[in-house]
């Protein structure tokens, strides 16, 4: 991976900023399962947005 690397760096204008945890709105989070992707910021970017912070969590937004 260090060779790819700077292999890379070599031959196109980049840096190594280490793991990946945000790109394009998508968080990553490394565990010892794998890697988990969510959009938990923006979920919450969106309820900040239109005043909805504090509403209550259900699990289907309509009556069954």
């Amino acid at each position: 991976m260090k060779d790819f690397k700077k292999n890379m760096m070599k031959k196109f204008e980049m840096s190594d900023l280490g793991n990946l945890t945000y790109f394009l709105g998508i968080e990553f989070e490394m565990n010892s399962q794998g890697i988990l992707i969510h959009q938990r910021k923006y979920a919450q970017d969106v309820l900040k947005r239109f005043n909805m912070l504090n509403c209550k969590p259900i699990s289907t937004p309509v009556d069954t």
